[in-house]
């Protein structure tokens, strides 16, 4: 995802990995996705990696418009939302 950090060289959990942000569509909707790999220490290539973890969400679901969803939030709230969507992890850039 250009609008994120680069791949970059981490350490989780004691263990040295590469993590990367990506952005997905599919028939349903649109999401985001953190992809952690590791090297493979049994591999006999240099580069060999794993997927260590896949986390994803869908942000958006097709032919659900968010204007219908916002106004049935603030029917129930009061609120239409906009503070929450500002911090969203989306609009978020950390480096």
């Amino acid at each position: 995802d250009p609008a994120r950090c680069a791949p970059r060289l981490v350490e989780r959990a004691g263990t040295p990995c590469i993590e990367a942000f990506l952005r997905f569509e599919t028939k349903v909707g649109r999401g985001e996705a953190l992809l952690r790999l590791r090297r493979d220490g049994k591999a006999k290539a240099r580069a060999a990696a794993l997927a260590w973890s896949l986390l994803t969400a869908l942000d958006e679901l097709r032919d659900h418009e968010e204007a219908a969803l916002r106004a049935i939030s603030t029917a129930r709230t009061g609120s239409t939302g906009a503070a929450r969507r500002r911090t969203t992890p989306s609009a978020i850039r950390r480096c």
